[in-house]
């Protein structure tokens, strides 16, 4: 058997080495803890929101509301819905009878 001297420059990259695996390591087992612990972290807060959703629906079926025109805040939304979709479909139709006219002028 031969006998091989190893310097100190030999040990010092065994010893980097090694301190560059243990670091690595390190940051791998600390990764998969923060996954681990956002991915339960996650699940409550979803179970937490599906409970508050369902006691709200619940909340809200199980409620008698008031009839509509008993909020006037509701009467204007409607009013001012109903006058928007109006012009809405008045440009609409005016749009329609021009192009309409184009072609029958064209003809």
């Amino acid at each position: 058997m031969a006998h091989v001297s190893i310097t100190e420059d030999d040990w010092w990259a065994h010893f980097q080495t090694a301190n560059q695996n243990a670091a690595a390591a390190r940051q791998t087992i600390l990764n998969t803890t923060i996954r681990n612990f956002s991915a339960e972290a996650l699940c409550c807060v979803d179970a937490d929101r599906a409970r508050a959703w369902d006691q709200i629906v619940t909340w809200v079926v199980t409620t008698n509301p008031p009839p509509f025109d008993a909020d006037p805040h509701v009467l204007e939304w409607i009013e001012r819905e109903a006058t928007c979709l109006c012009t809405d479909a008045k440009k609409r139709a005016f749009t329609r009878a021009e192009q309409k006219a184009q072609i029958i002028h064209k003809q």
